[in-house]
């Protein structure tokens, strides 16, 4: 492995000393190639203990420590930061001497991995250059499709009841064990554990409902669920709720939570758990509920109260937030075009393009909201994807890898 890459790196050097590679490089943001392929050639046995361990477990590690005695020695890891949030993805970090960026090794679900230096010019844009170097991959796992299974559950546990028991996102990975294995009793008994433990987390009660579906009976999460709703009396609670209404198909009770919902002053969620203890965020905006909830009641064909939904959302946003809210204003639109109100959704598309807030990420949903205009296509279904991917519709399915 190690001749490989020391013939890989040379090559790779001498292809990034020419002009091409030079003017590829920031003012003032330089940085020693040499430096960066000597930390690949570091860093490639690590990388290759990763994938190991994720195809013998199917998780990554949490933590590089878990790595260690199995896959590498506790001096091999000394100069790597590593980190991943649950999803398929993580980044092993060099520590080592690179002056002007930072090498790393990133995983990103659905993209090829790389080898990378990444680096901020002095407006803070990011910047990534490829090295060039190809990571060599480790052989199949050995482990019998049993065996592996056993060997993710010993993992789950461990990280649940001894490493990290505060860590929502391990009780999520073990839940998900059991539910992908049709374990549904115990599935549910990792929810109802989680609700004992953080009872204003509000996945463990739409999970519970999932589930129990599956059990062919909601009534104790329906029971659960409304009790929350009742505690917390704000939009939250009752938005959960018709979101749990709306998964069983009782669109009318769904639609009676969403009016609910709309009564209370806009505040703040109460479940106020900070991420390093939640260890994942379905978003990083509070306004994602209010886009999921919006998008129920569009889903179930009343706009009115989508566009009732779409008005507390503006206040949250203006109000408690203090930004966000695109969203908001490109349902608005849609709904305009539904109802073949072409007037209406100009001069809201007109006031996203001169908001003080429109930026480059806006373009491209705004450029389609546009020309479904100028088409006239009243029959556009709102896309929640249209500005980022994320937020809606809720899941409570969440990746754990």
């Amino acid at each position: 492995m190690t001749l490989r890459l020391s013939v890989l790196a040379v090559l790779s050097f001498c292809a990034g000393c020419g002009s091409d590679s030079r003017t590829r490089l920031l003012p003032g943001e330089d940085y020693s190639r040499r430096d960066a392929l000597a930390g690949v050639e570091q860093g490639a046995p690590i990388v290759g203990a990763i994938l190991r361990f994720e195809s013998d477990t199917g998780c990554w590690p949490h933590d590089l420590s878990e790595l260690v005695p199995e896959y590498l020695a506790a001096d091999d890891v000394k100069t790597w930061r590593y980190h991943t949030f649950g999803h398929d993805d993580f980044g092993l970090v060099y520590l080592g001497p690179l002056a002007g960026g930072t090498l790393r090794y990133d995983h990103e679900g659905g993209k090829p991995d790389a080898w990378n230096v990444w680096w901020e010019d002095r407006s803070e844009r990011r910047h990534v250059e490829k090295v060039g170097v190809e990571q060599p991959k480790p052989p199949p796992s050995t482990l019998t499709p049993a065996q592996r299974a056993g060997k993710r559950l010993d993992l789950l546990r461990r990280r649940v009841e001894v490493t990290w028991p505060d860590r929502i996102v391990h009780r999520i990975g073990l839940m998900k064990h059991y539910f992908e294995l049709e374990q549904f009793e115990q599935a549910r008994a990792v929810c109802v554990a989680c609700i004992e433990k953080w009872p204003d987390y509000w996945w463990p009660y739409l999970m519970l409902a999932k589930i129990e579906g599956r059990l062919a009976d909601r009534s104790d999460s329906e029971r659960r669920l409304r009790g929350l709703a009742e505690r917390w009396n704000d939009f939250f609670g009752y938005a959960f709720l018709a979101q749990f209404y709306f998964d069983g198909g009782d669109f009318e009770k769904s639609k009676a939570a969403l009016r609910r919902a709309l009564e209370p002053a806009p505040t703040r969620p109460k479940d106020d758990y900070p991420f390093e203890r939640i260890g994942y965020r379905t978003s990083w905006v509070d306004d994602c509920y209010y886009h999921n909830a919006a998008y129920l009641a569009y889903r179930m064909g009343d706009r009115p109260l989508c566009l009732a939904v779409c008005d507390r959302w503006r206040g949250f946003v203006r109000d408690v937030q203090g930004y966000g809210g695109v969203e908001e204003r490109a349902l608005r639109v849609v709904c305009a075009a539904n109802e073949a109100d072409w007037g209406k959704a100009t001069e809201l598309l007109r006031a996203m393009r001169e908001s003080p807030d429109h930026a480059a990420w806006q373009y491209d949903g705004i450029e389609l909201l546009e020309r479904v205009t100028r088409e006239k296509n009243a029959r556009y279904a709102y896309d929640p994807s249209l500005f980022r991917p994320t937020g809606v519709p809720l899941g409570v399915e969440f990746d754990y890898k």
